[in-house]
């Protein structure tokens, strides 16, 4: 049973600086700060649970269910907690077509259906594979601290549509006014298109070199270094406002991404996932 007083006092504590949860370093707990209070308050939820760390999470698909089921049952608690107060955090399909009819323009890829809403604000649905606690640290927290000016901020939770063991998770995100480079590789004729690409790749390199030390990994579309890695960097993900063929130095905004701690010794790895329990900060 969740003690919701308690939860609170210590979501707050998070909030103004004055603890943090163990997961990652001081300076990425910031981002689940930036994640909202719903993923501070989440994250201490799962977290107080399920102690473990990452490397701990690799298993058969069926294990990995087994244990986001179990992590989803606690998630639930929680929301139905925040219902008590007035708040509702876990959407019905009822909600969520009342979010679509709101939305001015829909999108969607592979995992996530993508809506723009009249504040120019984009709210987005992702279904989760994994255990919740890796969506909070990774997905949320972690990449807030990456990409501080495409944040996340999480809003709520759903059931996954395929899987009742599964949780999709709903967030906010401001839009950015530009072109993804998929856009802009689509607006170059195709005889063209194969040169363009390839000198579009070398300038991602580049950037990724330059601002994260980070390079490319053995998998497509995924950049490593010794802390991080960061996945399907595909051109959908990647966006402009000036045309990057055009003008290189043009800044590059990552507008998802999975990004996650690289703690795989054999790939240079040099970091792990902290327990979650509460630090006091001095």
């Amino acid at each position: 049973m969740i003690d919701y007083d308690k939860l609170i006092k210590t979501a707050k504590a998070i909030e103004e600086g004055a603890s943090r949860l163990s997961r990652l370093n001081r300076a990425e707990e910031t981002g689940r700060i930036t994640g909202g209070r719903t993923n501070v308050e989440a994250s201490v939820v799962v977290g107080t649970e399920y102690r473990f760390v990452q490397s701990g999470q690799s298993g058969s698909y069926e294990s990995i269910k087994k244990e986001a089921g179990k992590q989803k049952i606690v998630l639930k608690s929680y929301a139905e907690e925040k219902e008590k107060h007035g708040e509702n955090i876990w959407y019905s399909s009822l909600d969520i077509e009342r979010l679509i009819a709101d939305a001015v323009e829909q999108t969607g890829g592979a995992e996530a259906d993508v809506y723009l809403m009249p504040d120019k604000t984009v709210i987005k649905i992702i279904e989760h594979s994994n255990v919740p606690l890796e969506f909070l640290d990774d997905r949320i927290s972690l990449y807030n601290y990456l990409f501080p000016e495409t944040s996340y901020e999480l809003i709520g939770f759903t059931d996954n549509p395929y899987n009742e063991n599964l949780t999709s998770f709903i967030v906010r995100q401001r839009k950015v006014e530009g072109k993804t480079l998929f856009r802009q590789l689509k607006d170059i004729v195709q005889s063209e298109r194969e040169a363009a690409e390839k000198r579009m790749k070398e300038i991602v390199i580049k950037k990724m070199l330059h601002d994260f030390g980070a390079v490319p990994a053995a998998t497509d579309n995924t950049y490593k270094n010794n802390n991080y890695y960061i996945r399907d960097l595909h051109w959908e993900n990647l966006m402009t406002t000036e045309n990057i063929l055009e003008n290189s130095d043009t800044h590059l905004y990552v507008i998802d991404t999975n990004t996650s701690l690289n703690i795989v010794k054999e790939d240079g790895g040099i970091r792990e996932y902290g327990d979650g329990k509460l630090i006091v900060n001095y």
